[in-house]
């Protein structure tokens, strides 16, 4: 289920995180100036407890963490397959649960 909710910080994404970090925990900025590269960054929203996480002593810890051999992509792959079997999402759709990955365009729109 998708929910759509005013973004009450005015595009200062980074204010966000650092306000509401259990609602907020990641950002991505794009590093790139300008061009298709430069133009998004990505704010993780968290409506739930689980999270797949590379800390920087090297661990890797969450959801299939112990079955990628401590590499982030393959863990995240291996749960975005999960997540999207079946069963999987006839039990999201039971519970009426989700998550959501919010995208801003560096310019706030």
């Amino acid at each position: 289920m998708t929910a759509v909710h005013a973004f009450p910080y005015e595009a200062d994404l980074l204010a966000a995180c650092r306000d509401e970090p259990g609602l907020f925990p990641f950002l991505l900025e794009s590093a790139a100036r300008g061009g298709a590269q430069g133009r998004h960054d990505i704010l993780f929203v968290r409506p739930d407890p689980e999270m797949l996480v590379l800390h920087a002593d090297g661990r890797l810890t969450g959801p299939h963490a112990d079955a990628s051999a401590g590499d982030f992509l393959t863990a995240l792959d291996r749960w975005w397959k999960a997540e999207r079997s079946p069963a999987a999402m006839a039990k999201r759709s039971s519970a009426g649960a989700g998550s959501c990955i919010s995208a801003m365009n560096s310019s706030g729109r």
